[in-house]
């Protein structure tokens, strides 16, 4: 009984300001919506600005205009390993289009290293940042399920969202629903 209540204290914590910044790095802030936890399909995304495991930022509001999928993975997850090449397809045949998607390394992955490997044999080349404080988690999919994919429009609202593995076919369906 103590456990759910100190979660439930927890995220009235967290959404009683107006963005919550994580501490380290400094870069790093995500705004959270009204009714944290999962995205709802065609409510806004929250915005959030995070640095890259490249050593860049990444900040939603500036990818206005472009679909953006955010993934959410780790390095001790099977279905990740298989869909992550798949999402680099689906990346490499639209980005001219208008597609970004943003890798978010669950807090509970591995290490720097492991997370760089996975990405190297994967042959990933979009935007990945890691998760460190579990902030992305907590606003945008509260119950942790790896991988979970969401996928954002050109104005930013919430268009799919898909808790456990997804496919190439899958993603390709709703990005022809979004005109890409």
């Amino acid at each position: 009984m103590r456990l759910p209540l100190l979660f439930l204290l927890l995220l009235l914590l967290t959404a009683c300001g107006d963005a919550v910044e994580i501490q380290s790095p400094s870069v790093a802030t995500i705004d959270p919506v009204v009714g944290e936890g999962i995205v709802q399909v065609d409510a806004p995304a929250p915005t959030f600005r995070l640095p890259t495991t490249s050593g860049g930022v990444v900040e939603l509001e500036s990818l206005r205009g472009k679909v953006v999928i955010v993934n959410f993975w780790a390095t001790w997850c099977g279905p990740c390993r298989v869909e992550m090449p798949e999402l680099q397809a689906v990346y490499e045949a639209h980005r001219d289009a208008g597609l970004e998607i943003i890798a978010v390394e669950a807090q509970s992955s591995g290490s720097a290293e492991e997370s760089t490997t996975f990405l190297q044999e994967a042959g990933v080349t979009f935007p990945s940042v890691r998760d460190e404080e579990g902030l992305m988690e907590l606003h945008y999919i509260r119950r942790p399920a790896w991988p979970t994919t969401v996928i954002i429009d050109q104005e930013g609202i919430v268009r799919f969202v898909q808790l456990g593995a997804t496919t190439r076919e899958m993603i390709e369906a709703q990005l022809d629903e979004l005109g890409l």
